[in-house]
């Protein structure tokens, strides 16, 4: 399952660092608070962002989705998040329809370029590269 999207754009901060970034390169606080924002005008519940000392994230739906920019274009991890019992019993979490959703999300911006999908591994491996998640 591809589980992470990588873009490029001009629409979102990556110069100037804001007074309450945790270090220099926390980029994405306009990207993570734009993906929210969209993902409410589809009915979709998302909490508000919090910063880490690489990027941005935000839960919404079973999952916690990380934002950040890495040296040129822009990366977005899908992470489901499984309760006790989907752990107990080695259930996995649909984020298809999320994933599908962020997407469209992403092509309905003209500003918004280069969209590559692909599966993270846990060791950090990037494999099943596409055009679409």
């Amino acid at each position: 399952m591809r589980n992470a999207v990588r873009f490029k754009s001009a629409k979102f901060n990556t110069t100037e660092a804001k007074e309450y970034f945790i270090n220099d390169i926390c980029f994405g606080d306009d990207l993570a608070a734009f993906l929210c924002e969209k993902l409410r005008e589809r009915g979709i519940d998302a909490v508000e962002p919090w910063q880490e000392d690489w990027g941005w994230q935000f839960e919404t739906e079973n999952c916690l989705i990380s934002v950040g920019f890495n040296g040129d274009e822009w990366q977005i991890y899908f992470e489901p998040i499984r309760g006790i019992f989907q752990r107990l019993f080695s259930e996995e979490i649909d984020i298809s329809n999320l994933t599908k959703t962020i997407n469209q999300i992403l092509k309905s911006e003209p500003e918004i370029h280069e969209i590559e999908w692909f599966e993270s591994t846990k060791s950090g491996r990037e494999i099943d590269l596409g055009a679409e998640p």
